[in-house]
């Protein structure tokens, strides 16, 4: 896909008008999950960094 430079200049500020400015407004857009969800994330994370640095230490 292309797109002509006079259509861009239009496109990229139509996207900064509607940009969130500010921490809250992007909590308040994306509100955070709840806290169970979040250890859960956090602990597969661990695990899943855990594995990798086993593997790369054993390679």
């Amino acid at each position: 896909m292309t797109v002509d430079s006079d259509a861009s200049g239009s496109l990229f500020d139509a996207l900064r008008a509607d940009a969130l400015n500010t921490p809250d407004q992007l909590r308040e857009f994306y509100p955070q999950p709840a806290l169970n969800a979040r250890r859960k994330e956090i602990g597969r994370l661990t695990e899943e960094t855990r594995a990798q640095s086993l593997r790369l230490r054993y390679e």
